[in-house]
């Protein structure tokens, strides 16, 4: 009993080092209630269960993994050139779409948790940018605590260190900036009304939703909210998938670029004045 009290307490420090060193470096000058962020990073947290439950299933019926429903694509594949003059990969379509059903799950996931976050607390699409941040580090906090801990126990302690490096610095960032990517989209989505006006003068975006509005009987707001939450599932998922791809391919000389250019992508999304202006 004291061993697993060790080893679990010890993963839960380990898993909460880079989530307190990223929600530093991302949210350090704002000011949402503790009570608030507590609660999200905390359910976001939860919505790991979730996928540890189905996992449990898994390995006690088999005939419900993801591998069976995908099972007749295995033998197929797709031929992939990174850059010109490249070799030409081939890679399986089975691969790429495991990887984006996950990463589709997990999105939607913690997209759930920032789209419950208490509304009167959000007043900027930097807000809702936030709150998302906030949920895609609990959920990386948990995820990573279950990862430390099964290492601990499969492969001893003398491997976590390199484990709790790269799940530190990349894997919780990945959360991070796919959560930011949606965090986005959802402040445009809460925000419709007002954003759309500004929107509008986009002949492109004004035609596509004028015509589905037509078609559809709904407001142009409304059509523009879903189209919003859509787009940000939908980046915020082709990403988590490409960050699977790369590192089930064990191309980790693409992760040091991955995250530097991350990183400003979510500093510029987050400094942005436009992001921090208020709506009723």
């Amino acid at each position: 009993m004291p061993d697993n009290i060790i080893l679990i307490s010890f993963s839960v420090f380990l898993a909460l080092l880079p989530a307190l060193i990223w929600g530093g470096i991302f949210l350090y000058k704002h000011g949402e209630k503790r009570s608030e962020v507590l609660k999200i990073f905390l359910v976001g947290g939860t919505m790991v269960i979730p996928l540890m439950v189905y996992r449990f299933l898994w390995g006690i019926y088999p005939k419900i993994s993801i591998m069976n429903l995908i099972e007749p694509l295995k033998n197929k594949e797709i031929a992939l050139r990174l850059f010109d003059g490249g070799p030409n990969l081939a890679l399986p379509i089975s691969m790429i779409i495991l990887f984006l059903t996950i990463g589709v799950i997990e999105e939607v996931l913690k997209g759930l948790v920032a789209k419950g976050a208490d509304r009167e607390g959000i007043k900027t699409i930097d807000d809702a940018i936030e709150f998302s941040i906030i949920a895609g580090l609990g959920f990386a906090f948990a995820e990573n605590t279950f990862y430390f801990m099964e290492v601990w126990r499969v492969l001893g302690y003398e491997s976590l260190l390199q484990v709790f490096v790269f799940r530190a610095v990349f894997s919780t960032f990945a959360h991070v900036m796919f959560s930011a990517v949606f965090g986005y989209h959802l402040g445009l989505a809460i925000f419709a009304k007002d954003v759309y006006r500004e929107k509008k003068r986009n002949s492109f975006t004004r035609s596509i939703i004028t015509k589905l509005s037509r078609l559809t009987r709904m407001k142009s707001e409304d059509i523009f909210e879903d189209q919003q939450i859509f787009i940000g599932l939908f980046y915020a998922s082709v990403l988590h998938a490409i960050f699977n791809v790369l590192l089930e391919l064990n191309f980790t000389r693409f992760l040091i670029p991955f995250l530097v250019i991350g990183v400003i992508h979510v500093m510029l999304m987050i400094t942005n004045s436009k992001n921090h202006i208020e709506y009723k």
